[in-house]
This record gives structure tokens, C-alpha cells and sequence, in this order.
């Protein structure tokens, strides 16, 4: 079920988009250790659950092409310095140290503050941290359909289950009712009509079936509270679940009865799931600029921040990583021309 499958190897994303805390960290020049908080070592013996895990091979491959060694490891309790502020190296959760002149963090910034807390003293760039630390407030509701809705406005397959899927209400309510919402959660209430973003990837990667041939889907709804006001999120989570598929069956009738199972995540979920900081997928909150979001150096010589909440932002687009493999490259003299 999809319950199981998730909880067995989380999706990459981290995100997210709806991303985990994941660290490439090298022990060395030629080898490569992928940590993820809830990474099982047969990730990559699994067939794909979500695009990331097929990112998350190819870049094994790659790494694998210049000799690097992959592995799951158990999670990094904290970063060693050594002489001159320095890097020295890793130590994990079971007691192992790794040595290790670069060590490239891919976890959010709260994380990467508690894993170098004791090899630096730099108040200035802890206080720039805790600046960051917001709640989360997107919800993910994983979906196992046993068909593809039928939208009342185009019954019709032309494509449109493909792509990102909006659900708004009526053009004239839109932005009165996106007011509303977020004035709700800003008071710890559940927001009657939340954007919605409903997305059907098997339509586009048919390999994400289960084995019974159902569609892998999920709802990215925005804005939700990370903490309800005057109850908890254990008494309406189900509840809301419910009216989210009810607010589907209005754009696509008949979407609850495709259901056959449900894994939502609220933003403690996240948290508790993936190791996320306040369940923020997006690890800095969007309302600080791209410009705005932490540097790839850290305090700490030879450490480096690549993670969603490092420059320019993460949203599954790339960038924080190549900045970071470009700066690492520069300092380590493996620049090419």
C-alpha cells in the first residue's frame, strides 16, 4: 500500500519541494557517502517511488563512474573541527568518524547550525539562522488511484494530467477567498477552500505504478497551520482529508470513490517523517528573497550548505547544488578552465 511505500523510502524531494534532509559528504576525493535520516541502504536496489529516487540512481551511477563509493550511513551527530577552524571531519550517530577535508551538507539550515554547533564562533551567522526558523504550512496528501478523474471541463484525455493541475475557486472569488485562507491559517484555522496543486505522475512516468496498476497522485495544498487552534491535528486530520477529495469532486466527480489509499503528511508529519525543521519544505521560508537565503560557506572551513534554504532557493530546481559543487570545486583548485 502506499502508506508502506513511503514510509519505506521517503521520496527525495525535499522536499520539496516536498524534500528530506539529505548530505553528500566526502570522506575523500573519490568517495561519496549519501546520508539520508531515513534512507534504507536498499534504496537503490527498489524500484522508483517518486522522479527524485530516479535522480537519486543517476547520480549514484555518475558517482559511481569516477569511482566514488555510495552509501547509506546512520545519521551525522555533528561536524569535528580541526586546526584553523577548519573540517576535520564527521561524526555519526553510531560513534564512527570520518575524516574529511570538504564536507557538503545538503540538510536545512537549523540542521547544519546543530551538526557544526562547537566548531565555530560565529554568533553573527547563528543569529542569521535562527532569523530563518519558520513553521511550515504546506500539506502533502499521497494518493493511490485506481483511475484518472474525469474534469467536469474537459472529460476528455488531452493531456491535462500531465501537468501541475490548479485547483482555485470561480475566477471572481479567487482572490478574495486566497485572503481568506491565509488569514485563517495566520489564526490557526483550517482554511475552507486552500490553493491546491493535484499532480498525476504515473501519467508522465508510468513506471510509479504499484503493482496492481494504480496511479501514484498526491494534493500539495497551501496554506495549512502547523498547529491548530483549540484542538489537534490527530483529531482533523482525517477530516480534512476528506473535505480536500470533497473540493476534487467538485472540479473531477467521483475522484473520492478512485481513492483506495491515503498517505497525507501535515507539516508535523513532515517534520517527523523526513527530519525537516518545522515541517518547512521549503526549509527558508519564501518570504525571505532568493538573495536573502544562506551563503554556501559556512563558518566553518571546508563545510558548505547546498540544502533548499541555501542560494537561490530549492523547489526541485538545481541550482543551490551546482552553486555549491561550482564554489567547492573553486576552493579545492579543481576549478576547470
Amino acid at each position: 500500500m502506499l502508506r508502506e511505500a513511503l514510509a519505506a523510502a521517503p521520496s527525495l524531494a525535499g522536499a520539496g519541494g516536498a524534500g528530506g534532509d539529505h548530505a553528500v559528504r566526502a570522506a575523500h576525493p573519490k568517495e561519496i557517502i549519501l546520508e539520508s535520516l531515513k534512507l534504507p541502504p536498499r534504496l537503490l536496489n527498489c524500484p522508483p517511488l517518486a522522479p527524485l529516487d530516479v535522480f537519486a540512481r543517476g547520480f549514484a551511477k555518475v558517482a559511481s563512474a569516477v569511482s566514488a563509493n555510495s552509501a547509506s550511513a546512520p545519521p551525522p551527530l555533528s561536524i569535528t573541527p580541526g586546526r584553523g577552524g577548519s573540517v576535520q571531519g564527521v561524526v555519526l550517530a553510531n560513534g564512527e568518524e570520518l575524516r574529511a577535508r570538504t564536507v557538503v551538507v545538503n540538510a536545512d539550515p537549523f540542521k547544519l547550525q546543530t551538526l557544526i554547533t562547537g566548531a565555530h564562533a560565529d554568533a553573527a551567522w547563528s543569529t542569521r539562522v535562527e532569523s530563518y526558523r519558520k513553521d511550515g504550512t504546506t500539506m502533502k496528501v499521497n494518493l493511490a488511484l485506481n483511475g484518472l478523474p474525469k474534469f467536469t471541463c474537459l472529460p476528455e484525455d488531452r493531456g491535462q494530467y500531465g501537468p501541475t493541475i490548479h485547483l482555485l475557486p470561480d475566477e471572481a472569488d479567487v482572490m478574495r477567498s486566497l485572503r481568506t485562507s491565509y488569514d485563517d491559517v495566520c489564526a490557526g484555522k483550517l482554511p475552507e477552500f486552500p490553493t491546491i496543486e493535484w499532480y498525476i505522475h504515473t501519467t508522465v512516468d508510468p513506471s510509479l505504478k504499484d503493482p496492481q496498476g494504480r496511479h501514484n497522485s498526491a494534493l500539495f495544498v497551501q496554506w495549512v497551520p502547523h498547529t491548530l487552534a483549540g484542538t489537534t491535528w490527530e483529531a482533523q486530520k482525517d477530516r480534512y482529508v476528506k473535505h480536500l477529495l470533497g473540493i476534487c469532486d467538485r472540479f473531477a466527480p467521483g475522484t473520492s470513490a478512485l481513492v483506495d489509499d491515503v498517505f497525507a503528511l501535515t507539516p508535523p508529519d513532515i517534520e517527523r517523517h523526513f527530519g525537516i525543521t518545522r515541517g518547512h519544505i521549503h526549509h527558508v521560508d519564501n518570504g525571505f528573497g532568493f538573495d536573502d537565503r544562506l551563503p554556501i560557506a559556512t563558518p566553518v572551513g571546508g563545510v558548505y550548505s547546498c540544502s533548499a534554504g541555501t542560494h537561490p532557493a530549492g523547489s526541485v530546481i538545481g541550482c543551490a547544488g551546482h552553486n555549491a559543487a561550482k564554489r567547492v570545486l573553486h576552493d579545492l583548485g579543481l576549478s576547470r578552465a
